[in-house]
């Protein structure tokens, strides 16, 4: 067997381009393919405005928000609570940051940071449940 065919090696595609065979060991998804059913799947819960993924220093790979400068303004304040919350638990702990929420005003906005991707997702903020008075 050819040592550039096994599982996981990088492959020179067409036009000068390099592919790397992980992408499709998921059935022929591509990255992007996946994005979009992620992002589906979060606009199918109730009170979901908006969604975005960046890159862990803030930048936007792709997002469902309607204005532009929403979606940056949410992906600079996610990325600097971020390094924020890393630099707090430490390098050297076991402790890993899997989410955090953020409320503001009329918007509760959930961060789940990732290695390489940040997922923010933008709904609106659920009224507490009036207890009935007797």
């Amino acid at each position: 067997m050819d040592s550039r065919r096994r599982r996981g090696a990088v492959d020179r595609g067409r036009h000068g381009e390099f592919r790397s065979d992980h992408v499709y060991d998921r059935g022929g998804e591509s990255p992007t393919e996946e994005a979009k059913e992620v992002f589906a799947t979060m606009h199918r819960y109730q009170g979901v405005l908006g969604v975005i993924a960046t890159l862990s220093n803030g930048m936007v790979i792709m997002s469902t928000m309607p204005d532009k400068d929403d979606t940056n303004r949410y992906a600079r304040m996610a990325a600097g609570l971020c390094s924020d919350c890393r630099s707090s638990i430490g390098a050297g702990r076991k402790e890993q940051l899997n989410y955090f929420t953020v409320k503001d005003g009329n918007h509760e906005i959930v961060v789940t940071p990732g290695r390489l991707y940040t997922i923010i997702v933008v709904k609106k903020q659920q009224e507490p449940l009036e207890e009935a008075s007797q």
